[in-house]
């Protein structure tokens, strides 16, 4: 027997992204350098359903009275941030419990500490008048594998000149960089704005150093991929429930 969901009744009945909620906090001295570093995270845990649909307390059980730990990504939260900063505090709490079933967004643990990661320090780097791709450079000259994908991905966005001026519209380059699972990428953007708030994307480029490469088709797949995904979820994955009912079910609808 194969059972197969429509298109509709995947959207109402499928797994759904992690809620979650971050806050950050940066403190600065008299010259404008980084001291210390905050960043506190709120999410589901969604560790049981790595042992099916059961509760935490079945699951115990049959692990002889052990609760499943949480990933160890998230354990070692704090080990994954690479800028030289000297004191940080990084901690992540798996207390939101919405009525809702969620697993991983492709991107696992990582989605959402990144983005609120990379847009505080350029929101500190804007505070402080830094420039955002030299300063983050700057603060991974200890990181060599970090600064490499950095230092590729502004070279091939072009970051050492401006963007090219457009009537009508404000053109403008963001960058960012992280480390996951033992491999290192850094992504620019480069889109214009306008008056309307329209946004149009030019150009997205992606550094990746994932080690000794295998497949470098594959690989480059996964990250276009990623990107295509990221792009439909930002635009056109919006999920709204009333009465815990999902309303997007409409064939070609994003899930």
């Amino acid at each position: 027997m194969k059972l197969v969901w429509t298109r509709e009744d995947d959207m109402k009945g499928g797994y759904y992204r992690p809620m979650a909620a971050v806050r950050l906090g940066a403190s600065l001295d008299d010259a404008g350098n980084l001291t210390a570093w905050t960043h506190r995270a709120v999410t589901q845990d969604i560790t049981a359903l790595l042992y099916g649909e059961q509760p935490l307390d079945q699951v115990a059980a049959l692990l002889g009275g052990r609760r499943p730990e949480p990933p160890q990504e998230l354990i070692d939260f704090d080990k994954n941030f690479a800028y030289a900063v000297p004191n940080v505090r990084m901690d992540v709490h798996l207390d939101a419990k919405p009525e809702m079933l969620a697993l991983w967004m492709r991107g696992v643990n990582k989605v959402t500490d990144l983005f609120a990661q990379e847009t505080f320090f350029d929101q500190v780097a804007k505070h402080t008048g830094r420039e955002p791709y030299a300063w983050r450079r700057e603060l991974l000259a200890e990181q060599p594998r970090h600064r490499a994908v950095l230092e590729a991905a502004a070279t091939a966005i072009g970051w050492s000149t401006p963007p090219p001026t457009e009537t009508g519209a404000k053109r403008a380059r963001g960058i960012a960089v992280l480390s996951h699972w033992n491999s290192y990428i850094a992504q620019a953007v480069e889109l214009s704005v306008t008056e309307d708030k329209e946004i149009r994307l030019h150009r997205i480029v992606n550094a990746v150093d994932c080690g000794t490469v295998i497949n470098p088709d594959l690989v480059k797949a996964q990250i276009e991929s990623a990107v295509i995904f990221a792009l439909t979820s930002l635009y056109y994955g919006e999920i709204t429930l009333v009465d815990g009912v999902v309303q997007q079910a409409e064939t070609g609808a994003a899930a």
